[in-house]
């Protein structure tokens, strides 16, 4: 609760502060009567509706702008395309060019030792 009052406070502040700074309004201060103070506000509505039309516009703005250089800059999608098969002058039935006819011989692959995929025995530890 005391987070959301600290914000609204903020927020006032920084309405007031703008609205002054802006000619939003003005405050005058004149003698009254028995030695008293008279505070009046005098808000400028005019201005305020041209200054939020003018601050929309350029906000406007800046987003089409933003928009047509990310068009720009994007390029644009096109078809994938597919990788071209290298062309073999021997085909199987199947018609693949990647399969092995009877006097082609496949690439060599090393052979593996049995005892070498099988774990290391692990030796049980031994009591003093």
């Amino acid at each position: 609760m005391r987070n959301l009052l600290a914000i609204l406070g903020a927020v006032v502040v920084i309405a007031v502060g703008a609205g002054w700074y802006l000619d939003w309004f003005r405050v005058h201060r004149g003698p009254a009567g028995d030695g008293k103070q008279n505070y009046s506000i005098e808000v400028n509505t005019t201005k305020i509706g041209e200054d939020i039309h003018k601050t929309g516009t350029k906000v406007q703005e800046a987003i089409e702008k933003k928009v047509h250089e990310v068009k720009e800059n994007t390029p644009s999608p096109s078809a994938p395309t597919l990788p071209e098969m290298p062309a073999s002058t021997s085909h199987s039935d199947t018609g693949s060019p990647y399969s092995l006819t009877s006097h082609e011989k496949g690439p060599e692959l090393p052979v593996l030792n049995p005892d070498m995929l099988l774990p290391p025995e692990v030796k049980p530890p031994q009591n003093r």
